[in-house]
């Protein structure tokens, strides 16, 4: 189920902050010319009223990626919903499995140093 982004501290919104971590990518810094967040947006009438779903387009490390939101009553919404989806997923949950991995690597390596032999250690820690 997806879960909103909670407000952040400092006061940014959700597509500011999407925008920021974007271009916090040292590996693939974005021209200076490109707009760092590209936006499209999907419309349908529901009840009598417009109703927009946007998907913001972006490059996250040197790949490609699109998340689109759910719909909402103005595109301004729409932006934001998309924002906070990607916020929750690219930092909420990457990051989760990023530490995740770093603390399966930490556990190994401190195996690894004291064992004698760090191949049996090392094949041991992982068939587990």
């Amino acid at each position: 189920a997806w879960v909103p982004a909670p407000e952040p501290l400092t006061g940014k919104g959700a597509i500011s902050q999407l925008q920021e971590f974007v271009q916090g990518s040292k590996r693939y810094p974005m021209p200076p010319s490109c707009p760092i967040l590209q936006w499209s947006y999907d419309t349908r009438t529901m009840e009598g009223s417009l109703d927009f779903r946007a998907t913001a387009a972006f490059l996250l490390d040197g790949v490609p990626h699109h998340v689109a939101g759910g719909w909402r009553a103005s595109k301004k919404l729409a932006q934001r919903d998309a924002a906070e989806a990607a916020l929750v997923f690219f930092v909420g949950r990457w990051g989760e499995m990023v530490q995740l991995e770093d603390s399966s690597k930490s556990t190994r390596s401190k195996a690894d140093s004291g064992a004698g032999n760090s191949r049996i250690s090392l094949a041991t820690s992982q068939s587990a």
